[in-house]
């Protein structure tokens, strides 16, 4: 047995250590737990409870051994007090993270609203730059350009875009600076690589045409120069200006070869012969032509004074002269070959064609005449006033310039477009050798370089007397129709910009054209009570309709050709037969002065409206009214279906498009397009476009939308429109006739560094103190 029990013990040694530790360790938290359970009957102080690593030992023990009752009173007083400590610290949690959550809500509203505010003073700035930019767009386009910039830099606003996409579309060209004054004159080299200008602050620059950059300033004269010319081998230049003096230079070294002198004024021109040996020289009191080698004068020409040209083959020299006259030489013998009179004032301009048959004069008062160069004659008188006029070497096409500069048809001196670029008036010009550039130089002391061939944004039509009261496209889109307030009408080859037949026979203001859906008979209407119908071929009129006892503003055909629908202040409709002419319903619901109609696509229906603020439906067939639009707050001025048939749009004098359901007669969308009032409208052929002539301004417009997608130009004076068929041009009329290429996307980016290398200069001081004060904003366009 006692073998047996030293076994056990031996085996179970360890467990049995083991039990003994542990009732040990029992004992020892016992009492401590006693002495605190004691304390807090005693005292009922909740910090006697036990907690934490004491609690959770506790809890241990009383999961594996049966406790006294007073300690598991105990016990559980403590458990009930961590319970409800934890649900403390979960309450004080919550409403912490609560005040965490609503502090970040706050600082991201604080945020958030900063940010708003900023982004509405970016807005705002961008949208105030961008009506700057337009304001100074036809005054100073350099400047309008940069603000153009400056404003989608500061914030993509719809106002913003529509700038930048105006600046742009000015005529591509670059600007030369240097010049301290106004500049001139300006002259090309034979070879084309050099253009050479002269100024007011003395100085004459060669610049290097291929990078824009100055390659010389050639000094060395006194005051202002007025005039140079470079001789046929391209390495002599003369000039002359307001020191009496005319110098020859040398181009390679800049140096002067020769200075003549004697000259009893200032030199005002000029010109080597085609053949480089006479250099003609023409001051404030004479003429003279010189051998530029040794600089001797040959001859001295009697009254001639200030102005010479040669004609390109050489044959005649023109010069001014006293009075109100000009004379032709000829440039070998010096003999008289004809005087030319007629000028209302003093000669300032002459410049003879490539072919040397025709020589343009401009008097002082801005008459400019193009005369037969042999006799002298005038053949025409422009329209225009320029200040001068030069051709370009093939013969085609002129520039003219003073305050506008423009490119012409050589022919008839008839404008094809406005240059926009020069801030003040254009001095002078020259074409390139190849007849691809077009250097101007002016009183804003630039020198500019134009890229004639490049495509514009808009050609402009001239050629009416007076206003044009409304456009409309043949439907092949070849030839574009104007009616005038000269009391003609126009056709025009839209390609070429030229006028194709002059309309006359109305005897008051033309109001209204339309074409045939065939595109052979062009309707008229005018103040003359008439409605008269052309054959669009020979211009000879077809037919004269008469009926109506007032003036007549409005015609249409319909879409089938069968009817003609004529409108006027007589307060009727009518419709007519186009093919005889016969009159075959009068309507006559409204009680106002008819001034807008338009057909629906299946040539059913006609909406007409006018001055008495109605739109009236009728059913073409039976010639009776359908139903009445009212609700318009002045007079309805323009109507247009959609191309699709779908959408009937109107618009009123306060400037209020409404787009109604052509079926159901029921209103889709109104939007304010302009408060000062609605001229005229028309649908692109996508049936989302339409393009609105506001109180000033030509805007085109996402009809699904009602929003605005681009101004065209801010000008007063256009009162009509029309989409071209492929809607790819827009032609706009007012004091003159425009055709704007409404297709060309815009990439912003590009634009603004396109405009950058045009303008060529940053904002000076001034205009940053009046446009971009902010001191952190930087560089609108770095020079280069």
């Amino acid at each position: 047995m006692a073998e047996l029990i030293h076994e056990a013990l031996i085996r179970d040694w360890g467990a049995l250590r083991e039990w003994v530790e542990q009732d040990h360790r029992f004992q020892g938290w016992l009492d401590r737990a006693r002495e605190r359970q004691e304390h807090w009957a005693e005292e009922q102080d909740p910090e006697d409870l036990l907690a934490g690593t004491a609690l959770a030992e506790g809890l241990d023990w009383s999961r594996r051994r049966r406790l006294p009752t007073d300690i598991g009173a105990f016990l559980e007083a403590s458990r009930r007090r961590q319970r409800a400590a934890v649900r403390r610290t979960r309450r004080v949690v919550a409403v912490l993270a609560g005040l965490l959550v609503l502090a970040l809500v706050a600082v991201g509203g604080a945020i958030w609203q900063w940010r708003t505010v900023v982004e509405e003073r970016q807005a705002a700035r961008s949208r105030q730059l961008a009506a700057r930019s337009d304001e100074l767009i036809s005054t100073n386009p350099d400047l309008a350009a940069l603000l153009a910039v400056q404003a989608y830099r500061t914030d993509h606003t719809s106002e913003a875009v529509q700038s930048l996409r105006a600046a742009v579309a000015l005529p591509k060209h670059r600007r030369l600076i240097g010049h301290t004054s106004e500049v001139n004159a300006v002259a090309f080299s034979p070879d084309g690589h050099t253009v050479a200008s002269a100024g007011a602050d003395g100085q004459v620059r060669l610049w290097d045409v291929a990078s824009g950059k100055t390659r010389k300033v050639l000094k060395g004269n006194a005051e202002a120069v007025a005039a140079l010319a470079f001789n046929r081998d391209g390495d002599t230049l003369a000039t002359g200006g307001a020191d009496r003096t005319v110098r020859l230079w040398n181009l390679e070294t800049g140096e002067i070869r020769a200075e003549l002198t004697g000259y009893t004024g200032s030199v005002h021109s000029v010109a080597f012969h085609p053949d480089g040996r006479t250099l003609a020289i023409g001051d404030a009191g004479s003429v003279r032509l010189l051998d530029p080698t040794t600089g001797a004068t040959r001859r001295t020409l009697a009254g001639a004074r200030r102005l010479v040209a040669f004609s390109p083959d050489g044959r005649i020299l023109a010069t001014g002269a006293t009075g109100r006259t000009a004379r032709l030489w000829d440039p070998v013998t010096g003999e008289l070959r004809a005087p030319m009179t007629g000028f209302p004032d003093e000669a300032v301009s002459l410049a003879f064609s490539h072919d040397s048959h025709t020589l343009a004069t401009i008097a002082d008062d801005g008459t400019a005449e193009l005369r037969d160069a042999a006799t002298g004659k005038v053949r025409t008188t422009l329209d225009d006033s320029p200040s001068w006029l030069v051709y370009s070497p093939d013969g085609t096409t002129c520039a003219s310039g003073g305050y506008d500069l423009q490119l012409c048809d050589a022919a008839t001196g008839s404008s094809r477009v406005t240059l926009q670029g020069h801030s003040s008036t254009v001095l002078g010009a020259a074409f390139s050798p190849n007849g691809r550039i077009l250097a101007t130089v002016g009183r804003d002391r630039t020198v500019r370089l134009w890229d004639t061939a490049a495509k514009t944004s808009r050609t402009t039509l001239r050629g009416h007397a007076e206003s044009v009261n409304a456009v409309a496209y043949s439907p092949d889109g070849h030839t574009l129709a104007t009616a005038s307030a000269d009391h003609t009408a126009r056709l025009w080859d839209t390609a070429t910009g030229k006028t194709r037949i002059n309309i006359t026979g109305h005897t008051g203001e033309v109001n209204a054209v339309a074409f045939s859906p065939d595109g052979r008979t062009l309707a008229t209407a005018g103040d003359d009570h008439t409605v008269r119908l052309w054959d669009t071929s020979t211009g000879k009129p077809r037919d004269k309709l008469s009926g109506h006892t007032k003036a007549v503003y409005a015609v249409t055909f319909s879409p089938d050709g069968h009817t003609l629908a004529t409108g006027g202040d007589d307060h009727s409709v009518r419709l007519w037969d186009p093919a005889s002419g016969a009159p075959r319903a009068v309507l006559d619901r409204h009680s106002e002065a008819v001034w807008a109609m338009a057909f629906s696509r299946d040539s059913r229906t006609l909406a007409t409206g006018g001055e008495d603020s109605v739109v009236w439906l009728w059913d073409v067939a039976r010639h009776k009214s359908r139903t009445s639009l009212s609700g318009y707050a002045a007079g309805v001025s323009s109507l247009a279906f959609s191309p699709d048939g779908r959408t009937l749009a109107t618009a009123d004098a306060d400037g209020i498009v409404q787009l109604s359901d052509a079926t159901t007669r029921k209103l889709r969308r109104a939007f304010s397009a302009d408060t000062s009032g609605v001229y005229s409208m028309a649908y692109a052929p996508d049936n989302r476009t339409l393009a609105i002539v506001g109180g000033e301004t030509v805007e085109l417009w996402n009809a699904d939308r009602g929003q605005s997608r681009a101004v065209l130009v801010t000008d007063p004076q256009v009162v009509t429109l029309a989409f071209s068929p492929d809607g790819r041009t827009l032609a706009t009329a007012g004091a003159t006739v425009e055709l704007w290429n409404v297709t060309t996307s815009l990439n912003p980016a590009k634009a603004a560094d396109q405009i950058c290398r045009s303008v060529n200069r940053d904002l000076t001081a001034d205009e940053r103190a009046v446009y971009v004060p902010d001191p952190s904003v930087g560089p609108v366009c770095s020079t280069r």
